[in-house]
């Protein structure tokens, strides 16, 4: 059984609940990307900005003052490091979402593993696959 540790990302984007909801713009400028997850002081993981979330606060007049917390996802869906690849997989297709962080059983952020990466990793096995005449 291939587990999710086998081809999650441990660069994970990231803020502390107690960031200023536009102070994370700057990370997800700086990395290219649509979503940060947002942590505790302890690094549990607590929720999810993203861009469309920005955008709503820009909206708001008071939202210089206000932190992620205010604007982030609270229920956001995640896996295990031991978890099957495959399930991972199943619920990357099942609601239609492109990455999945990565919790330990402290519920720490501690990865995050993406569709693409899946993709990556069936291409790779098949070509080996291939090499050894079992494909």
């Amino acid at each position: 059984m291939r587990t999710v540790q086998t081809v999650m990302s441990k660069k994970v984007i990231k803020v502390r609940s107690d960031t200023l909801i536009f102070d994370a713009i700057a990370p997800m400028v700086d990395h290219s990307v649509s979503v940060v997850f947002v942590v505790d002081h302890g690094g549990k993981l607590v929720g999810v900005v993203t861009e469309p979330d920005v955008l709503k606060a820009l909206l708001v007049a008071e939202a210089d003052q206000q932190t992620v917390v205010d604007y982030m996802s609270k229920n956001v869906m995640t896996c295990h490091p031991d978890d099957d690849l495959l399930s991972a997989a199943q619920t990357l297709a099942k609601h239609q979402i492109g990455s999945l962080p990565v919790i330990n059983n402290d519920e720490k952020l501690v990865g995050l593993i993406r569709l693409s990466d899946i993709t990556r990793y069936a291409r790779y096995i098949r070509a080996e696959l291939k090499k050894i005449g079992k494909l």
